[in-house]
């Protein structure tokens, strides 16, 4: 009686799988901020709605930050260094655009709101910024200003569109954000990857800026926080007088699992070659078996 091997339908459910991966691998995806209210007003912020990117897809919470810790409003600007840690701020919305409010730094309720430039996400006095939390590891290579336009003043000068992103690419959970400063110990460790560029005003190209975590390098996560330029963390751009309110981001999704940074699925390429091993495999067995 002739003998069968399980080794050729072993292979070929390898492939399908590799098929399926592939298939299923980077889903591109665009979101745009859509005002939950009118006017100035706390952002209550909404997974199911607000958040609401595809059905597989969610923002699932956002939350305004500024390096606060110890210092009272109305100080200059060398009062928040390096070292100053993050404090909760005020998510607010303007139009259908996000932005932070840093008020009354030495309470820990934050009523009322800046005035203007100062209640956009600016980096006048401290760095302020959006952590947002997603619920699967994307790849973040898009954002969109709803303010400033390229004609836009902010005290007495051209409103500046410089920017900080940075994605948690830690192996643990994500520490706490009031936890952390802008020195090497804190948002500049190796734990975050950061991206600092000069975004389009909301009149060039639809406020969308493009190009940045793109190419071999680039990076998923679950968190990433989007802020006005952060000159402690470097960059080579000029800081101070940036002033930005964020209407929308996109990216790829699907491309990475897990938290943090994620564990990787293989690229494409990655997964040709896995393949390729398959066939050969098969071939060997069947010389063998000959």
């Amino acid at each position: 009686m002739k003998k069968t091997s399980s080794i050729a339908p072993t292979i070929a459910a390898a492939m399908l799988f590799v098929a399926a991966v592939n298939a299923n691998a980077a889903t591109t995806f665009a979101w745009n901020y859509a005002n939950t209210g009118s006017g100035e007003g706390v952002t209550t912020w909404n997974a199911n709605t607000t958040g609401l990117i595809s059905s597989t897809l969610h923002i699932t919470a956002a939350t305004a930050w500024g390096n606060t810790s110890g210092t009272t409003s109305g100080q200059p600007e060398t009062t928040y260094g390096a070292t100053t840690k993050f404090q909760n701020q005020l998510l607010t919305q303007y139009g259908n655009s996000l932005a932070v409010s840093t008020v009354n730094y030495g309470t820990t309720t934050l009523p009322g709101f800046e005035g203007y430039p100062d209640h956009a996400m600016d980096n006048h006095g401290p760095e302020e910024m959006i952590l947002f939390t997603f619920d699967q590891a994307v790849q973040l290579n898009q954002l969109k200003l709803g303010f400033p336009a390229s004609t836009t003043t902010c005290n007495g000068s051209a409103c500046g569109t410089d920017m900080t992103i940075l994605a948690y690419v830690g192996n643990t959970a994500l520490p706490a954000i009031s936890s952390l400063d802008s020195s090497a110990a804190g948002l500049g460790s190796a734990n975050f990857t950061k991206f600092a560029f000069t975004a389009n005003p909301s009149n060039v190209n639809g406020g969308v800026t493009s190009g940045f975590n793109t190419g071999t390098g680039a990076v998923s996560s679950k968190y990433w926080l989007v802020g006005a330029y952060n000159k402690w963390l470097g960059g080579g751009l000029s800081g101070d007088n940036d002033y930005v309110k964020l209407a929308g981001l996109g990216g790829v999704s699907g491309t990475t699992t897990g938290g943090g940074g994620g564990g990787g699925i293989p690229e494409p390429s990655s997964l040709a070659l896995v393949g390729l091993g398959l066939i050969g495999g098969m071939r060997r067995w069947k010389i063998r078996k000959a």
